[in-house]
């Protein structure tokens, strides 16, 4: 995508803390009338774009929310037959299927997807189980570095992933997905950014191989995270984004990414010829990604990393969730100033 490139160094700026949240505990009134799912009175909500964890592990959804959580509530809104597209995006398609399923399970039907809608959502599955539930699972298994592929299937990866996130949280390990599975699985996330680097994942990514397109693409649109080239589309040749032959660390670290800073991440640069192949650490060997200059990343990048001096090179540098380390680079093409992007080295 570019041949020649200069790198521009940046000075660490003091930025803002983030400002703490606070959240409100939600749960059904066991009347078996419509509740909704909201915060309680007097308390402050969290911005639409957050995916907050809270006390009773379900997550509260509501258009506007991107990411995983997203796509996993796509998927179980399509197994209990209010189908829609698994794009991530909680848009007006989403908030519709999850006002019609409210409705038919008694629940208020204001879009809002809280501990009652989930309750009603979260359908058990367990090794031979196919279908949407399960993709909807594997949505949220495939970020953890347990190399499970989003494929419907609920085969032998998918059980021993499950088994090590119910042992992880103290669980019988049956790799039965139930409901108090689906709560771990669904609040097994960093927490939102709160001026401290986010938690480490107790479980680190094993073995760094190369993967196919095909698996690359599914694991980063189930995270939410889009990519865009010159020529819009996604083979190994110039003008494209490419992720044949990526790096699995370069796709668990920039999901980790997305999820730490809950920032918009659009991909620009992957493993498609044009970049620099004198380096070991390369786009073309899998282990460079570019992302979009976005000023939420950017200060992300430059709030919870590390800076490195390394002469003329400014770079920041810091840890993700699974033990991924992620170099960041703020770079400018020679041909093509308005491209400026972030270049990121995961290893």
């Amino acid at each position: 995508m570019r041949k020649n490139v200069k790198k521009l160094a940046l000075h660490a700026a003091g930025l803002a803390a983030v400002a703490a949240v606070a959240f409100a505990s939600l749960g059904g009134n066991g009347s078996g009338t419509a509740h909704a799912d909201t915060t309680s009175p007097g308390r402050k909500a969290l911005p639409l774009s957050a995916k907050p964890v809270l006390p009773t592990g379900w997550p509260v959804l509501r258009k506007g929310a991107d990411g995983a959580d997203v796509t996993a509530l796509q998927h179980l809104l399509t197994a209990a037959g209010r189908s829609v597209d698994a794009d991530g995006e909680f848009g007006p398609a989403t908030e519709h299927a999850v006002k019609a399923f409210q409705t038919s399970h008694k629940l208020t039907a204001n879009g809002v997807v809280g501990a009652d809608t989930w309750k009603k959502l979260a359908v058990t599955v367990r090794e031979g189980s196919r279908g949407p539930a399960v993709r909807a699972v594997q949505v949220q298994l495939a970020p953890l570095g347990q190399g499970v592929a989003v494929d419907g299937d609920f085969g032998p990866a998918t059980a021993k992933a499950v088994k090590a996130l119910q042992s992880r949280h103290k669980l019988s390990p049956t790799g039965v997905v139930d409901a108090v599975t689906w709560q771990k699985l669904l609040g097994d996330h960093p927490a939102p950014a709160t001026g401290k680097p986010a938690p480490q994942a107790q479980t680190p990514v094993q073995g760094n191989p190369t993967i196919s397109r095909a698996k690359a693409e599914g694991m980063l649109k189930a995270a939410g995270i889009r990519s865009d080239s010159t020529n819009n589309c996604g083979d190994r040749k110039g003008g494209c984004t490419a992720f044949e032959g990526v790096r699995l660390r370069s796709v668990l670290g920039v999901i980790a990414m997305k999820n730490a800073s809950h920032c918009p991440v659009t991909i620009t640069g992957g493993t498609e010829p044009g970049h620099d192949t004198r380096i070991t650490l390369s786009h073309a060997k899998g282990y460079k990604l570019d992302v979009r200059i976005d000023a939420c990343i950017t200060q992300w990048i430059k709030t919870h990393r590390q800076i490195e001096d390394r002469g003329n090179d400014n770079r920041w540098a810091g840890s993700l969730n699974g033990g991924i380390s992620a170099e960041y680079v703020y770079e400018i093409p020679d041909n093509n100033p308005k491209a400026v992007h972030w270049d990121i080295t995961f290893s």
